[in-house]
């Protein structure tokens, strides 16, 4: 009975996630739509970083504990993955 109620609540919560996610892209898409082009660099920034947190919650619910169990190599991970990234993606 409770891993039953846990598993509807689970399945209510990541429905109501999804259609929150749905309903931030859409309105970010009519915002791109009506602003001028200066004002769109602020609303793909938010959506960027929205679209990142919503990869990470997911990421944590797939993968919840850490693949690289020594704090001092997390750390480098952490430092040094964001600049490689941004590295790869240069214009």
């Amino acid at each position: 009975m409770l891993h039953d109620l846990g598993r509807w609540a689970g399945e209510l919560l990541l429905q109501i996630a999804a259609e929150f996610v749905l309903a931030f892209i859409c309105a970010a898409a009519l915002l791109l739509w009506h602003l001028p082009e200066k004002g769109r660099l602020l609303v793909h920034l938010m959506l960027y970083a929205f679209l990142g947190m919503v990869a990470a919650g997911l990421t944590l619910v797939v993968l919840p504990h850490h693949l690289i169990q020594d704090p001092r190599w997390r750390l480098f991970n952490l430092a040094t993955t964001p600049i490689l990234t941004t590295g790869s993606c240069g214009r």
